[in-house]
């Protein structure tokens, strides 16, 4: 069975990785074992055109397909979003020929078919029950090509199994939150329609359900009071979503992979809060975190730190330049609202090092050395 995934895949992306220009012509071969958290394929799906772009699941096989129609290939994920597969097209139906980089340069040339009958591409052996099919194994990869006419008609590159199940074993590592259909079905339809799962550690899932796995819209509670509303993808927390965990914090906002990514803002146990950018379940990008509604930090968030440029306001006036790991590190201005002065310098991990420009209404500007944060007269 088969059916439409939520088309919120290429928008969620688009959050957490920067487009490339050479993402029209990606190596995509190089792409195959790796995720849609990979950065080069995630820039890649930034590229694609909406218009002509279908996404299907089949549960049968396991597979995940995303056919790119104006484009002239597919791509085939695992139901972990590993990429198995890229079928490259010179024709079709719906195709536009295939105008990228493909593999071992071959071309969609008429001359192809001689190349392969007098083994201009020795690696390659002619298939056993058709002699219009080619195949060789090589690095953990199947290649097949299939010739009409003397002319190649489409290129298969699939995973082997031990690469597939090295990179799904790798994978793991990136999942959050996902749902495993594995419980009791207690009401309605938990295969497709709605319907409501139930698991012995007390975890309840209410909500849509495709082909078996929990997608669409839904929400659970488990035993220790996290809950979640929102959207979900093939098991995962993906999409639009609020998530609560106790005693830790609320948020509200973009999820992937079962993952905070892309925006959202979080209130924290303690008292402060955060709107911005995320990956990975930290603060990453640009973003907003209040201490206080008086002591808060505006600018480049690296790892849940401040990290680049930004500025720390307090009741006293604002720092304005370059942070690292939350303190000041490079360039920066400080400036003093209650005084009307300022300091502008180059601050190390905190701390104010080298000569200062110090302006005041009162005595006008002047230069300060400091050494280690200490003024040297």
């Amino acid at each position: 069975m088969k059916f439409k995934i939520i088309p919120i895949f290429c928008l969620l992306l688009s959050s957490v990785f920067s487009v490339g220009q050479s993402r029209q012509m990606a190596d995509l071969e190089s792409f195959i074992g790796k995720t849609v958290y990979d950065p080069g394929l995630g820039n890649y799906m930034l590229g694609l055109d909406t218009v002509q772009f279908n996404e299907s699941f089949n549960l049968a096989i396991n597979e995940y397909e995303v056919r790119l129609f104006t484009r002239g290939v597919d791509l085939v994920f695992n139901q972990n979003f590993v990429l198995k597969e890229v079928r490259w097209y010179r024709h079709g139906n719906l195709y536009t020929t295939y105008s990228g980089k493909l593999p071992y340069d071959l071309t969609f040339d008429k001359h192809q078919w001689t190349d392969f009958v007098n083994y201009k591409y020795p690696d390659f052996e002619v298939d056993s029950f058709n002699k219009y099919v080619y195949h060789r194994v090589e690095n953990g990869l199947k290649t097949k090509v299939y010739f009409r006419k003397g002319t190649i008609e489409l290129i298969k590159l699939t995973a082997t199994d031990s690469l597939l199940q090295s990179a799904d074993y790798a994978s793991r590592s990136l999942w959050g939150m996902r749902l495993i259909p594995d419980g009791k079905c207690v009401q309605g339809n938990c295969f497709t329609g709605t319907g409501e799962m139930h698991w012995p550690n007390t975890l309840k899932y209410s909500g849509s359900w495709e082909s078996g796995i929990s997608h669409g819209y839904g929400s659970f509670m488990d035993s220790t009071g996290i809950t979640y509303i929102g959207d979900l993808k093939l098991g995962f927390l993906w999409g639009e979503g609020d998530l609560q965990v106790p005693g830790q914090y609320q948020y509200s906002g973009d999820f992937m992979f079962g993952r905070r990514m892309g925006k959202g803002k979080a209130t924290f146990n303690n008292g402060t809060r955060y709107r911005g950018e995320w990956r990975n379940d930290v603060m990453h990008g640009f973003g907003h975190f209040w201490f206080s509604e008086t002591y808060h930090y505006e600018g480049q968030f690296v790892n849940n730190q401040f990290n680049g440029r930004g500025t720390l306001f307090s009741p006293e006036g604002h720092v304005e330049g370059m942070f690292k790991d939350g303190k000041p590190h490079g360039y920066c201005k400080q400036v003093n609202i209650t005084t009307k002065s300022s300091i502008a310098g180059t601050w190390v991990n905190g701390k104010k090092e080298g000569v200062f420009e110090v302006t005041s209404p009162v005595t006008g500007t002047r230069k300060i050395t400091f050494k280690n944060d200490i003024e040297i007269k």
